[in-house]
């Protein structure tokens, strides 16, 4: 109860350097359990609050007596138990008609923002499968099932949803509540947790099971009559230890204190390079976390908005110092480095860069250069209906793909060289450079070039054109037009579509497979149908996105047949964006392997759909006119996706209408 208490007392405040929440949901069940059965879950380790401790921010409690340096997890779970979590982004619940499990006694069932329906009954805690979320949410909304495929799952409260799996949920802060109140009186404790579960207060009451779980109920009782002596115990580093530790900077050029903090939060769940960097920067500049966290939202991690900020303040500070050649992006900043710029920066860079960051960029002109680049890039927002516009979530994707693009953009915005007039061409800019890269891993090098040439020629719409133009083919691939690529050659009965002009392997592979460019294609129906949060990482990952990527003929129909002389060049074609769409996850797994078509041909426009492929059978392997019709339609598919893109690019940044790949003697096309 303490521990569930400390965010509302301000007596252990969590130092600037810690990073966020990062436990998964099965994290949070386990560690209840194991508190439940009395055993322990490991010491906390604090150390004590000065008016002179580094980790002091503004924003650190006056009250505040201790650090907590290691045990954050395990205390945001004790509090959303107890709900006395500020963040409300999860919910801890119990099921009083459990099914069996070998390695659990108790059945905490988590619910989070995004699975309000929770999480599979095994004891790996996984995700649940189409039909459980859709039987969650027509019984959450008493929506019919049939308009349950494009609910919008942002709308839901997790006050008013639970885990379906379980079959009699309760809050666990409910069953604590209680026996505060009650405690000492089984019976009547018994009693009032039965009252609650048939009244209207518990939303899932119309699919509860009351009978048997009077015996689940004396066994929490039980449980929590002992929770009053369970202990966690605790650690605290003294003052002196702190100093000299802090004091000591081994061969990497970090202090032992800040090894012992990497070591404490990477034993458990694994903490990034970002996460890291983020904590150095909170532990110098606590101050500038609530703007930055604030601007960060529903954009990025709050993290990588750091990390640009500063670095596009080691960009700009180096302007002055450096000579018309030398004109280059910053490096991300090392901890090392950072910690330095914190106590007292060694270099005129340093000292200037720091300057820039408190007093310009989180002093309102950071807000200004993020919102312009959204802008120029056209990012779909639902204010101003620009369902044209690049969807938030490849604008995120570009951001944690090719960070140096997006500093690229900030330096821009930085040099007020972005207008929204200008939309279409930085639009076009950004995924060519992300997508096309002829060598993925120095972007960087094609950035120092733009940057080098805009520095020395002046921030003009000319010579950013003429430099763009100028790093086609050395830069960056060339687009060649292939829309009139349509054709097919025979041999032993194998059909082998092509590319009428040859392309390099490489450079087909990366329009065949990007999925990114087959959203771009689809942006209008993607930002019509999908709403989500790309800013938060775990909302977009695995099942959690709401769309999934759909072969339109059902893989099963190709791969899994064992026999068919042209079961190989319909896999080949069975894997490219010119036989994927992205439709809501819903729609997706209750399509599966059947003949249903009826979202394509709803929005056939938009997803480019052509009415022929209802023609294809599931035998298209065996049968010569189902695998020609099926192969043609695909490359077909896939020329006008990447064709849609290219003439966009080609047009926003005055490109020639015709351009040849190069060709190497040894390349595959």
């Amino acid at each position: 109860r303490e521990i569930a208490n400390w965010g509302a007392n301000g007596r252990v405040a969590i130092p600037a350097l810690q990073r966020g929440l990062v436990w998964d949901p099965n994290q949070v069940e386990l560690l209840w359990d194991s508190i439940l059965r009395g055993f322990p879950v490991g010491a906390f380790v604090f150390s004590n609050v000065t008016s002179e401790s580094s980790q002091r921010t503004s924003l650190t409690s006056k009250d505040a007596e201790y650090f907590l340096l290691d045990g954050q997890q395990r205390s945001n779970a004790i509090s959303l138990a107890f709900d006395t979590n500020v963040l409300k982004s999860s919910r801890v619940w119990v099921d009083l008609k459990p099914s069996m499990s070998q390695v659990r006694r108790f059945r905490i069932k988590v619910t989070t923002i995004a699975h309000p329906w929770g999480f599979n009954n095994s004891d790996e805690t996984g995700v649940l499968g189409v039909g459980s979320i859709r039987d969650a949410i027509h019984k959450f909304t008493k929506r019919p099932l049939s308009e349950i495929s494009k609910f919008d799952i942002s709308t839901l409260q997790l006050k008013n949803t639970w885990p379906i799996l379980a079959k009699c949920p309760v809050p666990l802060s409910l069953m604590i509540k209680w026996y505060d109140l009650y405690g000492v009186d089984q019976d009547l404790y018994r009693e009032r947790v039965l009252k609650w579960i048939n009244s209207e207060d518990n939303p899932a009451r119309e699919f509860s099971v009351t009978e048997g779980v009077e015996c689940e109920i004396d066994k929490y009782h039980k449980a929590l009559s002992k929770l009053s002596n369970y202990r966690i115990y605790a650690n605290c580093l003294s003052n002196d230890l702190i100093e000299s530790e802090e004091n000591i900077v081994g061969d990497d050029n970090t202090t032992n204190l800040e090894n012992l903090f990497t070591r404490l939060n990477t034993m458990g769940s694994r903490i990034s390079a970002y996460d890291l960097r983020y904590s150095a920067i909170k532990a110098y500049w606590g101050g500038i976390k609530e703007q930055n966290d604030r601007i960060a939202c529903a954009i990025m991690p709050a993290s990588h908005l750091a990390m640009f900020s500063f670095r596009l303040a080691l960009t700009i500070a180096s302007e002055a110092e450096r000579d018309a050649a030398s004109y280059r992006l910053a490096d991300v900043p090392s901890v090392a480095r950072i910690r330095k710029m914190g106590r007292a920066a060694d270099n005129t860079i340093d000292s200037e860069a720091v300057s820039i960051v408190k007093n310009e960029l989180y002093r309102g002109r950071l807000e200004k250069i993020v919102d312009n680049i959204e802008r120029a890039l056209n990012v779909y927002t639902p204010e101003r209906g620009n369902v044209e516009g690049m969807p938030p979530y490849l604008r995120s994707v570009i951001i944690s793909g090719s960070p140096d693009v997006y500093l690229f953009l900030m330096i821009l915005s930085y040099h007020d060289f972005l207008s929204e007039e200008s939309w279409g061409i930085f639009a076009a800019f950004t995924t060519y450079v992300h997508w096309l890269n002829i060598d993925p891993k120095k972007k960087r090098s094609t950035l120092d070039y733009l940057y080098n040439r805009l520095q020395r020629e002046g921030y003009t719409m000319a010579v950013f054109m003429t430099a763009v133009s100028e790093i086609v083919g050395e830069y960056i691939y060339p687009l060649p037009d292939v829309e009139n690529s349509v054709g097919f050659k025979g041999e032993n009965n194998m059909i082998a579509p092509y590319w009428c002009n040859p392309v390099p392997a490489d450079f087909y592979s990366r329009i065949a497979y990007n999925f990114e460019l087959l959203i771009f294609s689809e942006r209008e129906y993607f930002n019509r149908n999908f709403k989500y949060d790309p800013a938060q990482v775990d909302l977009i990952k695995g099942h959690n996105k709401p769309w999934d990527y759909d072969h339109i003929i059902p893989k099963d129909w190709v791969s899994n047949k064992k026999r068919g002389d042209y079961r190989e060049v319909c896999k080949y074609w069975l894997w490219t964006i010119g036989n994927f769409a992205a439709i809501p996850f819903s729609i997706n797994r209750s399509k599966s392997n059947e003949e249903e078509w009826d979202e394509y041909c709803e929005n056939s426009k938009d997803l480019q759909f052509d009415n022929r492929v209802r023609e294809v059978g599931k035998y298209l392997v065996r049968d010569k006119s189902q695998a020609e019709l099926f192969c043609t339609l695909t490359e077909r598919r896939l020329t006008n996706i990447y064709s849609c893109w290219r003439n966009f690019v080609c047009c926003k940044l005055g490109l020639p209408a015709a351009m040849e790949l190069p060709q190497k003697e040894d390349d595959e096309s």
